[in-house]
């Protein structure tokens, strides 16, 4: 069809490309692509608006927000009704979510929708996770922003052992193009408990991973302390309150299959 070019700063640009009678677009929908460029207006708004003035060469067109968790999945529009969407009629997605995303693997599930599409769009700011073929077919890649400046917490997540002590755990991604350090603090109602620094390698993300005693209710917060373009991203907060342990008495014939199931609950005593 035409080979896929990615831009820094700018859409990418095609050149040649006939009539399409089947278009799927990918929009990338995760915090980052809200930062601003320099025209004030949003990355995934530039990169939306790009794609819409392509849509006049004619066809049905797919609009899949991702991730799919978020969505939306549109089906059978005509260009113009994608155009509108693009340009943010309801229900829209060219708004951001506070999402993360795994966008290599999003796209992976997707898959199958590209097998009947003649042409194939994504809509990031992450165009180097973008495969060159989805489905079979060529994947064209607008994009403006290029890979950020951003370190993020992509998954956070807290426990409590039985010991009482509450374990936090998570993911802490680098999505810029070089190597960071990442000033970390754990902080436990509204205390400093730890700080640390991680090495992150470009494009990767590293663990975090913490005990600590704490008793009764706790609101458990992790920081990381830097100045990049999205900051909305560097912090994550769990609430925990209420007994570690609930204690549950079981009224019936003994079956098996539901003491098991209470059993393997978190927190429950039987």
């Amino acid at each position: 069809l035409v080979a896929t070019v990615l831009a820094a700063s700018a859409p990418v640009l095609m050149v040649g490309v006939d009539t399409i009678p089947n278009l799927l677009v990918f929009v990338d929908r995760s915090a980052s692509m809200a930062s601003r460029t320099e025209s004030g207006r949003s990355r995934i708004e530039e990169s939306a608006d790009a794609v819409s003035r392509f849509l006049d060469r004619g066809g049905r067109v797919q609009l899949v927000g991702l991730p799919l968790s978020v969505g939306p999945v549109l089906r059978n529009l005509s260009a113009g009704e994608a155009a509108e969407r693009l340009r943010g009629a309801t229900p829209s997605v060219v708004e951001a979510a506070d999402v993360p995303l795994d966008l290599p693997a999003e796209l992976a599930r997707c898959a199958g929708l590209a097998r009947d599409a003649s042409a194939v769009i994504v809509i990031t700011d992450r165009p180097q996770d973008v495969p060159m073929r989805l489905g079979g077919e060529p994947v064209l890649v607008f994009s403006h922003g290029g890979p950020s400046r951003n370190i993020a917490i992509s998954a956070f997540d807290i426990s409590r052992r039985a010991d009482g002590a509450l374990v936090v755990f998570a993911m802490v991604r680098n999505y810029s193009a070089e190597p960071a350090e990442a000033p970390v603090e754990l902080r436990m109602s509204g205390k400093a408990v730890e700080r640390k620094t991680l090495l992150l390698p470009a494009g990767q993300a590293v663990a975090f991973e913490s005990s600590h005693l704490s008793d009764g209710a706790a609101d458990v917060e992790l920081r990381v302390e830097v100045d990049d373009d999205l900051a909305a991203d560097n912090r994550a907060v769990a609430i925990r309150s209420g007994p570690s342990r609930f204690r549950v008495a079981y009224v019936g014939r003994g079956n098996p299959f539901i003491l098991r199931a209470l059993e393997l609950l978190p927190g429950v005593e039987m």
